[in-house]
């Protein structure tokens, strides 16, 4: 459904078994790095993304749809930004989009697609996209000891 992402593969690698460790990782949210969950249905996008997200001095939370995106957000109302692919089967993002922000007002969205941009007013990065728009959208936050 969702398009190739341009991710410099080297930002993964094959031994980080953290994303399937996604619950574990999730209950353990650092106070001190701002939560993003990120929503694709495509798997490697997923893993791709949330490494850069994590580089980037974020706590990565992801799911692969709308309404695991949305079970998240109840877990862990400590999540600050949604980070989503628009075109998902099932739900699509801007859906996604308008449930979230029912949960949580305060919640920025970032949605992302390599078919069109989104129709509401929210930052949008268009795939494919590179660690540097990543960047754009998330500035790297300071480290913290």
């Amino acid at each position: 459904m969702g398009s190739a992402a341009r991710l410099p593969v080297l930002l993964c690698s094959e031994d980080n078994n953290s994303f399937g460790e996604k619950d574990a990782m999730a209950q353990a949210i650092p106070r001190e790095l701002t939560p993003v969950l990120i929503v694709d249905d495509d798997e490697q996008i997923l893993e791709l993304t949330a490494e850069v997200v994590r580089r980037l001095g974020y706590w990565p939370i992801t799911a692969r749809n709308g309404f695991e995106a949305l079970d998240s957000l109840r877990k862990h109302p400590e999540i600050r930004v949604l980070f989503s692919d628009i075109r998902m089967p099932g739900m699509d993002g801007e859906q996604l989009a308008d449930a979230a922000l029912s949960l949580q007002p305060k919640l920025r969205i970032i949605l992302t697609s390599g078919t069109r941009p989104p129709r509401r007013a929210v930052d949008f990065v268009p795939k494919p996209y590179r660690a540097a728009d990543l960047i754009r959208a998330l500035p790297p936050q300071p480290l913290r000891h």
